[in-house]
């Protein structure tokens, strides 16, 4: 089963200990989505936002595709929480190749009506895990404006 983490899980580390079977099969785009934070954390950095994909015509959600066994994916819906805080939904990303994947990922179920500050510990998770699975400068820069505070207004593709 194909993975698509455009979260805190793109961490290649936070992954092999969630999900053994987890490997990294290379960097993926989700088009026609934004990254926003619809949903405070309740357990694992309570307070704080945590990523979401929205819908939004002309952006990109760049992220790490995973490939991960079934009972790794089971295990990770439980983490996730599947059915009460995210909702696990089959999409298509393009891969490094141009190639369209079909893969899973968790979307908010029951989104803010406003955008949560994510934490700086969420945030520092989140842009190690860029950095670990080899997104590009400019999509890491986008990232840290978050953490900034500063959302960035362009979803362009990065450069490579």
């Amino acid at each position: 089963m194909r993975y698509f983490a455009y979260g805190s899980n793109m961490h290649p580390e936070q992954m092999s200990a969630r999900c053994p079977s987890a490997r990294l099969v290379g960097l993926a785009r989700l088009v026609d989505f934004r990254l926003a934070f619809t949903r405070e954390s309740k357990v694992t950095y309570p307070g704080s936002g945590v990523a979401d994909v929205v819908a939004a015509p002309g952006h990109i959600v760049w992220g790490a595709l995973y490939s991960i066994s079934e009972p790794d994916l089971g295990a990770l819906d439980r983490l996730e929480g599947a059915g009460v805080a995210y909702a696990r939904e089959a999409v298509e990303v393009i891969d490094g190749e141009g190639e369209t994947i079909s893969a899973v990922t968790y979307v908010v179920i029951r989104k803010s009506a406003r955008e949560i500050a994510p934490s700086v510990e969420y945030m520092s998770r989140m842009i190690a895990g860029a950095r670990a699975c080899g997104l590009a400068r400019d999509y890491l820069e986008r990232l840290e404006s978050t953490f900034r505070g500063t959302p960035a207004q362009e979803d362009r593709p990065p450069s490579a």
